[in-house]
């Protein structure tokens, strides 16, 4: 009320449930972008299966205080922030496919250490905090890298892609969540298994387009 808008209306753009349809529909067409925002939003889908199931595993079952298990929470977050600083000194010398898919096999990898921790390492729990902590690393180079090159196609669609991003990215964690709580068994395989699945399924669809998109270079 105390400050007026001064931009009048853009006829450009509709809130028309038509407009808006047509605008997701041109978004999904664009190639590259389901690949980059599935990839994304399934690695992203992995942290959300240890936010659910982490209290659990690290309270019950490691038995660490509620205080203890809030040092640890903050620790995690701290590799995730970490990841997503750092990336800016390594898109100096890298491009971004480059590093998302390095990232996204080290990710991998460490997925595959937690499910083999939990089935034939007998894991503790300082094992297992390494691992998250290294996952949610790796996920600060491949949550923004993913979603630049979601975005790089567009610029009258850039709303329309970023909201399409956003809806994967919370289904996709909302999914991995229901996920944990339905393999709950007692132990900390339902996290794990959750969280190596989603990255390995996340790296095989950045591998996928970047040989597609590779091939698709060759031949033109």
């Amino acid at each position: 009320r105390a400050l007026p808008e001064s931009k009048g209306p853009d006829r450009n753009v509709s809130l028309k449930p038509a407009a808006v349809l047509a605008e997701f529909a041109q978004v999904f067409r664009t190639p590259g972008f389901m690949a980059y925002t599935l990839a994304g939003g399934i690695s992203m889908a992995g942290m959300f299966a240890y936010i659910s199931a982490s209290p659990f595993v690290f309270m019950n079952l490691y038995g660490l205080s509620d205080t203890q298990y809030g040092w640890i929470f903050g620790l995690n977050a701290f590799g995730l922030i970490a990841g997503s600083q750092l990336n800016r000194v390594w898109l100096k010398r890298r491009n971004t496919l480059q590093i998302t898919l390095a990232s996204s096999l080290f990710q991998s990898i460490t997925g595959l250490a937690l499910i083999a921790g939990t089935y034939w390492l007998g894991g503790g729990y300082v094992f297992t905090l390494s691992m998250i902590f290294s996952y949610l690393f790796w996920q600060g180079f491949i949550s923004p890298n993913a979603t630049a090159m979601s975005l790089a196609p567009f610029s009258h669609y850039a709303g329309s892609a970023s909201a399409i991003i956003g809806a994967i990215q919370m289904l996709s964690g909302a999914l991995a969540s229901a996920l944990v709580g339905y393999l709950h068994n007692g132990t900390a395989a339902p996290m794990t298994l959750t969280m190596g699945g989603c990255t390995i399924t996340a790296s095989l669809l950045l591998y996928s387009r970047a040989y597609r998109s590779r091939k698709i270079s060759l031949q033109q």
